[in-house]
C-alpha cells in the first residue's frame, strides 16, 4: 500500500498543473527573447525586409525626364568620340564630305568639343587671343578650323576663320587644305585644336601659301 501511495504522490507531482504554468511560461519567455533578438538583428520593424528594399528602391529610382536626358547626353557624347575619331583618321576632304552630307553632325562635335573645353584648366585658344592681342592690330589672322569663330569676335585685327562648316557669318566653310586666300596676304595663322586628320601636312603647305615672308603660325594642343 505504501508503495502504492509513493506511486500515487510521485505521478501527481509531475503532472500538478503549477508546474506545467511554469514549464510553459519559461518556454513563452525564451521564444519571445528570440524573436525580438531576430526582428532586431534583421532591422524588421514596421514593416518586412521586401516591403522595405521596396522602399528604398522607389526613392532611388529616378524620374522619366531624368532618363531620357541621361541618355541623350549619353547618344551625344558617344556621337562626339566616333566623330573626334573620324576627324583624326580620314583626309580633310573626306572629313568636309562628311559634313556637307550631315551638317548635323558639325552641331554635335562642337558641343561636344565645348563640354570638353569647360573642363580644361586653360583654353589654349585664350592664350593665342592674348598674345596677338599684343602685336600690332594691322596684322591680319587666318583661324584654320575657327570653329565658331571666338577670334575674329574677340580680336579688333581682320581674321579670316575657316572651317569645315559655317557656324556663323563669320565662318567661310572649306577643306583646310585649300583655303580661299591668295598667296602671302596673311601675317599670322592660327591652328588651335585644329591640326587633325591625316594630311596635316597639307594645312601647313597651304599656311605656308599665305603667310607673307617672316611672319608666324600659330598653334594650341
Amino acid at each position: 500500500m505504501g508503495n502504492k501511495q509513493r506511486l500515487v504522490s510521485t505521478c501527481v507531482k509531475r503532472v500538478t498543473p503549477t508546474k506545467a504554468k511554469n514549464v510553459r511560461s519559461s518556454a513563452s519567455s525564451a521564444y519571445v527573447k528570440r524573436l525580438k533578438a531576430a526582428l532586431v538583428k534583421k532591422e524588421i520593424y514596421p514593416c518586412t525586409i521586401q516591403q522595405k528594399a521596396h522602399i528604398e528602391t522607389s526613392k532611388a529610382k529616378p524620374k522619366p525626364k531624368d532618363l531620357a536626358a541621361d541618355a541623350r547626353k549619353r547618344l551625344e557624347s558617344a556621337r562626339f568620340r566616333y566623330l573626334n575619331e573620324k576627324l583624326y583618321t580620314t583626309t580633310s576632304s573626306e572629313a568636309w564630305e562628311l559634313f556637307q552630307e550631315d551638317p548635323e553632325s558639325f552641331d554635335v562635335y562642337h558641343k561636344g568639343f565645348k563640354n570638353q573645353v569647360l573642363k580644361w584648366p586653360v583654353n589654349p585658344l585664350d592664350i593665342i587671343i592674348s598674345d596677338i592681342l599684343k602685336g600690332p592690330k594691322h596684322w591680319v589672322v587666318a583661324d584654320f578650323g575657327c570653329g565658331e569663330a571666338q577670334m575674329a569676335q574677340t580680336i579688333p585685327n581682320q581674321v579670316h576663320s575657316f572651317d569645315l562648316v559655317a557656324a556663323n557669318d563669320k565662318v567661310t566653310a572649306c577643306d583646310m587644305a585649300s583655303v580661299p586666300l591668295a598667296m602671302k596676304v596673311v601675317d599670322v595663322v592660327v591652328f588651335c585644336l585644329s591640326l587633325m586628320g591625316s594630311n596635316i601636312h597639307d594645312f601647313l603647305k597651304e599656311a605656308n601659301r599665305v603667310l607673307r615672308i617672316g611672319y608666324a603660325i600659330c598653334g594650341g594642343s
